[in-house]
């Protein structure tokens, strides 16, 4: 025979944690490695920071009930949209911005609806933004 044992071997398992093919008892048992330090949370991303900032804001003005009054809106927007509201011609813009957000019709918008305020705010400002640098191209 070339060179195989014909001692009896033990029976071992079918898959062993230790892997390898020592043999010692250590290989048969299940035993878990050390744990490993944990490095330092990476920095947030750009997208990341601005969803925080989103969810920061919308909870600063709404307090510990949620969701955003007429008045919280208003206050919202003087504040982290200075010029908004003083830039609008229509002097019943506020109402139209809390009916357009506020759909189930109880006085109230909730993050939600804020983000929809702000997505709409961000696409306007994009579409401005794009035509600009159309025009500024052309020149």
């Amino acid at each position: 025979m070339s060179g195989a044992s014909l001692s009896p071997r033990p029976a071992r398992p079918a898959s062993r944690a230790g892997g390898g093919g020592g043999g010692g008892v250590g290989t048969w048992l299940s035993v878990p490695p050390p744990p490993q330090p944990r490095s330092p949370p990476a920095m947030p991303s750009q997208m990341e920071h601005a969803m925080e900032t989103l969810m920061f804001t919308f909870h600063k003005y709404a307090g510990d009930k949620n969701h955003l009054s007429k008045e919280d809106l208003r206050v919202l927007m003087e504040k982290e949209f200075p010029g908004f509201l003083e830039n609008q011609r229509d002097p019943m813009a506020l109402d139209k911005i809390m009916k357009d957000l506020d759909q189930c019709r109880d006085g109230k918008v909730g993050f939600q609806g804020f983000f929809s305020l702000v997505a709409g705010l961000t696409i306007a400002c994009n579409d401005y933004f794009v035509l600009h640098m159309k025009q500024k191209g052309r020149k």
